[in-house]
């Protein structure tokens, strides 16, 4: 599901959660299948995003953005990104 929040002059949080189930049983373990599976394993799957994003001034804009993922049977992999956007 998707989730915005705006609150005036403060930003925009926007949260999402998904659920991914992936059968392939034909499917090897290696770094070709790694990469078309963004990272995901078989079975059951959630990935998750939290952002914040808010106008610092006329000019500037920041980003913070963190990423979740969890495969059964696999370890939470977490991410997080800043970003600071300057418009002349």
């Amino acid at each position: 599901g998707l989730f915005n929040y705006k609150a005036s002059r403060k930003g925009v949080v926007t949260a999402q959660i998904q659920y991914v189930r992936i059968n392939g049983g034909a499917l090897e373990n290696n770094a070709v299948a790694y990469q078309m599976l963004n990272g995901l394993a078989l079975g059951n799957n959630a990935i998750w995003t939290l952002t914040y994003q808010v106008s610092l001034s006329e000019y500037l804009q920041m980003s913070l953005q963190y990423d979740g993922r969890k495969s059964e049977g696999h370890k939470a992999v977490h991410t997080g990104n800043v970003s600071l956007k300057a418009q002349f």
